[in-house]
C-alpha cells in the first residue's frame, strides 16, 4: 500500500542524497522578502493604472466630442477631435509616469570614492 505522503517525503529524502546532504534533510528555500513581492505588487499595479488611465481619457474626450457633435450637429468632427486629444493626452500621461517609474526603478548611483583615496590620473 503506497501512502501519498509517505511517497512524497521518501522522493523528498532521497534527493536530499542524491545532493549530497547527510541523513537525507532536504535544504530549505529562503524565506520570502515580502518587502520585494509588496514592492512587485505596487509596481505591477501602477502599470495597470497607467494603461486603465489612457484608456479613460480617451474615452472621456470621445463622449465629449460626441456630446459636441450632437448639440452643433457636426457630424464626426468632435469625435475624431476627441479621440486625438485623448489619445495625445494619454500618452503624455503615460510617457511622464513612466519616467517618473523609471526612476525608482532604477539601480542607485555608484558612490564617489572619498577624497583621501587617490584617484587614477586623467588621460587627455
Amino acid at each position: 500500500m503506497v501512502r501519498g505522503c509517505g511517497a512524497a517525503a521518501g522522493a523528498v529524502r532521497a534527493a536530499a542524497v542524491l545532493r549530497g546532504r547527510p541523513n537525507g534533510t532536504a535544504k530549505k528555500m529562503p524565506p520570502t522578502n515580502s518587502d520585494e513581492a509588496s514592492r512587485q505588487r505596487s509596481l505591477m499595479v501602477r502599470f495597470a493604472g497607467m494603461g486603465v488611465e489612457f484608456a479613460a481619457g480617451i474615452v472621456v474626450f470621445v463622449l465629449v466630442g460626441y456630446w459636441i457633435d450632437s448639440k452643433l450637429d457636426s457630424a464626426p468632427i468632435g469625435v475624431v477631435t476627441g479621440a486625438l486629444l485623448g489619445c495625445v493626452g494619454g500618452m503624455y500621461n503615460l510617457i511622464r509616469n513612466a519616467i517618473r517609474l523609471s526612476r525608482t526603478m532604477s539601480p542607485p548611483k555608484r558612490p564617489e570614492p572619498p577624497d583621501d583615496e587617490p584617484r587614477p590620473p586623467a588621460q587627455g
